[in-house]
This record gives C-alpha cells, structure tokens and sequence, in this order.
C-alpha cells in the first residue's frame, strides 16, 4: 500500500510539474463500452493586456508612436502665433525660445480588448472496455475591440474657446486678439501654457486662468491633422470577426487504473490513471489577419499531443483532478500583411508568404474538489502552461523603413498561471441507481491569470459545457 501511495505521489507530482494545455472538467474516466456521450461546451476568454518579467502591458502597446509638430503643416500657425505673442510681450532682455516639445501633439496611446470564443463540440465513443474515441468540432470567433484612441503626453489640444481667448489677449494688445483664434493652443499647465498665463497677469495684473484647454489631441483631430498634411488616417479599428470551423481534434484515452463499469460517475472513490493521444487536424476556415489589430492565433495548424490524467480520492467526499498535456503544432505558410510602426499612417504594406512555427506547449492543472450533495460539486483550481516561441523563417523587409507583421501577437516564450473555481453537478449516481433517466453532467468553471511572462494574456476565462450520455448498444 505504501508503494501504492508513493507511486501516486510520484505521478501528481509529474502532473504538476509536466504541464500541458488541460480544457475544463478533465478527469480520467473513459466511457463503458457500448456508450456514447454528446458534449457541448462555450470557452469565453477576454483580456486586454499581457503579462511579462517586468509588469503588464496593454494590449495596445505595440502601436505606440510619437507623433511630432513638423509632420503637421495645420500647427504651423501655433506655433508662428505663439512665437509672436512672446515677442510682442517680452520686457527688455527677456526671451522665450519655443521649442518642439511646446506643441508636441503626443505620443499615441492605444487601449484594446480582445476575446476569444469557442463553441466545442465533441462526440465520445467507448469502443472497449478501457478505451474511448472522441472526435471534436469546434466554431471559433475571435475579435478586437477599440476603446480608446488618443495622443497621451501631448502639449497642444484644440482651442474651443476662441472668442473667450482673443477679448483675454486684447486687453494686452488689439493687435494680439488674432492669436487667441488659433485652431490649435498649448495646454493649460504645459511649459508654453504657464508662461502664457504669465505673460497675461503680469500685462494685465488678472489672475483669472485663461480658457486653455486641458485635455490634448482626440482620434478625430488626429485623423484630420493626418488628412490635411496628405498623410492616411490610422488603421486602427475595432474588428469583430466571424464565427467560423476551427481546427477539429481526433482522441484516444485508454484507462490505465481504476474500474470503468460503474465509473460514469465522477464521485465514484478509487484512484484512476488514463493516457490519451490527440490529432488536431487543420480544418480551419477564414482568412489571415488584413488589418493591423486582429489577433493572430494558431488557427489552421495540425499537431499533435498527449496528456495523462489522475483521480484521486482523499475522502468519501473528497478527491483531487489532475491532468497534465505536452502539444506540438506543425508549422505551415501563412500570409501577413506589413505595417511600419514608427510612422503607422504609412497604411499596410505588401502581403508576404512567410512560414510560422508555433512552439511546443506544456501545460497541468490541478484542482481540489469537494462532493456538495449527490449531484453538486465544487473545485478550486490552479493550472500552469508554458508555451515556446514561434518563429518565422523570415523577417519583413524593411527596405528604408522598420516594418513589421500586423497584429497583435506575441512571439515570445511564455509561461502563464491561473487560478479558477469550478460548479459541476451531475445526475451519474442517480441514474446508475436508476432513479432518473436522464444521464448527464454539467459545469461551469471561471480561471484568470495571475502570474505569467513573455507577453502572455492576462486572461480571464469562462467555460460551460454539458455532456449526456446514451447506452448505444449492449443496454444499460
């Protein structure tokens, strides 16, 4: 017995240790012979940053750019204006010299959400007493959401009080009105703003702050600086995609421990062990990402994977899921559009035919679970995953310009923990005493990030699903 327990030890500390990419409610049961089981499932994951050694970053990060004054002829202007106001106020010896940084419009600042939604569909077949086949389709949307699009750290925002400004400016001078009517004005609390403010009380000995605004640059002025000085607008968009068939997936679990006839309950006690092979085949629909803030997935990739599975029980009420699964997907040429990030009003760039290679993945869970009632349950749960890089065989050609793939992609290595709670009830036990006719089980389970590297998603994700389960042949 007490090799027994060192063998189980032994192997939940390879669950844990291993990792591998575990769905929602895995268990090591495998179905009777004779019975088939329907399962339809939703994943629902949503985040809008990444996680890294440093700290977490938006999701909108990689777009931004500094945007400077002299790429816009519309600030000219400002700037001559400015220039002629501290001019025609300067006492003698006294100078202002404006420089780039005093009507800097900003540095653009990005704020994404992204999700991703699965619907699952899964067949399982007991074709021997220790061994069930499942075949999986799956229809997949994944999208972007823009929430806001601004300049941030900027110097300049638009004058929406021009009558108010040109009668404050005219009590120094008549000849300064004009100045106040500028379509552009240094913010209220910038270095040009508090000297304009000075340069006004000290002619007039009026304290009261001028109508400056105080809030830079918006999406819309940017686009119409970038119209007026013959640049293109940003192609930053919201993209809601499609629902479309995803990869399907072809199993094999075979049971290596633990009885199976009467194991179409998850409370039965007794400890079970169970392997399984999967084949992901790449039945993928849709097309590549065509603007620059869809999400890159691994959509369209075969591969291949294995995973372990253990039920442990350490009570009458009491038991332990643990499951762990090292993947591997084939790379595959894929088409991707270009983007310069430096200047990101340049629009797209050529479509390129490149190869992407995802990295291996490892991932486990485990998660406690405490028997409620005859159909309730409730698990607590933590999972790891590691992910390695993927590669392209090339890099875009960056010409004269720094070119880049579009996106929103993170090419590192990375590794993710999760922590999650998981409601399952479950009419097994009911049915296999035959108190009802209905064989089924449902779950609910919610995960977030907590910890992760490499710009992996700091992620929170919900999946529901429901199996029923139907004695095909051989009778009940």
């Amino acid at each position: 017995m007490k090799l027994f327990r060192s063998a189980v030890s032994a192997a939940l500390a390879l669950l844990v240790l291993s990792a591998g990419k575990a769905t929602a409610q895995e268990d090591a049961r495998v179905l009777p012979r004779g019975y088939v089981a329907l399962r339809v499932g939703g994943e629902f994951a949503a985040f809008d940053s990444r996680l890294t050694s440093e700290g977490t970053v938006g999701l909108g990060a990689p777009f931004a750019a500094p945007f400077a004054a002299p790429f816009f002829p519309p600030l000219t202007p400002a700037r001559d204006s400015l220039a002629r106001f501290f001019a025609a106020t300067a006492e003698a010896g006294e100078t202002f010299a404006l420089t780039e940084a005093d009507l800097f419009p900003g540095v653009l600042a990005v704020d994404l959400g992204a999700d991703f939604r699965s619907v699952p569909i899964s067949v399982e077949v007991g074709v021997l007493r220790r061994l069930t086949l499942r075949a999986t389709v799956p229809i997949v949307r994944t999208g972007t959401e823009l929430i806001a699009l601004q300049l941030a750290g900027g110097a300049v925002g638009v004058n929406l009080a021009r009558d108010s400004l040109a009668n404050r400016l005219a009590r120094i001078d008549p000849s300064l009105a004009g100045i106040g009517r500028t379509p552009y004005v240094p913010l209220a609390g910038s270095r040009a703003g508090d000297e304009l403010q000075r340069r006004y009380t000290r002619a007039t000995g009026d304290p009261t702050p001028l109508p400056l605004p105080t809030r830079g640059l918006g999406p819309v002025q940017l686009d119409e600086l970038l119209v007026a000085s013959e640049l293109s607008p940003l192609g930053i968009r919201s993209s809601a995609g499609a629902y479309r068939l995803g990869d399907a997936e072809i199993a094999a679990k075979a049971q290596l421990l633990g009885g199976t006839t009467e194991e179409l309950s998850p409370y039965t006690t007794g400890t079970r062990l169970a392997v399984e092979g999967t084949l992901r085949l790449p039945t993928a629909t849709g097309t590549e990402p065509d603007s620059v803030a869809k999400l890159v997935t691994d959509q369209g990739h075969a591969g291949v994977s294995g995973a372990l599975f253990a039920d442990v029980p350490l009570g009458s009420r009491f038991w332990v899921n643990a499951n762990a699964r090292v993947g591997v997907l084939f790379g595959r040429d894929v088409e991707r559009l270009t983007w310069n990030p430096v200047e990101p009003w340049t629009g797209l760039g050529d479509t390129v035919t490149v190869r992407r290679d995802p990295g291996a993945r490892l991932a486990a869970s485990v998660a406690p679970t405490l028997r409620l009632t005859d159909q309730l349950a409730l698990s607590a749960r933590y999972g790891f995953a590691t992910v390695g890089e993927t590669r392209y065989d090339t890099e875009p050609d960056p010409g004269s310009a720094v070119l880049a793939f579009v996106g929103l992609e993170s090419t590192e290595a990375q590794t993710l923990q999760t922590l999650g709670v998981g409601l399952t009830y479950s009419t097994m036990s009911a049915y296999l005493e035959r108190r009802t006719n209905i064989p089924l089980e449902v779950w609910l389970t919610y995960d977030t990030a907590v910890a992760g590297t490499g710009g992996a998603p700091d992620v929170g994700v919900v999946r529901v699903a429901g199996r029923i389960f139907l004695p095909a042949w051989g009778g009940r």
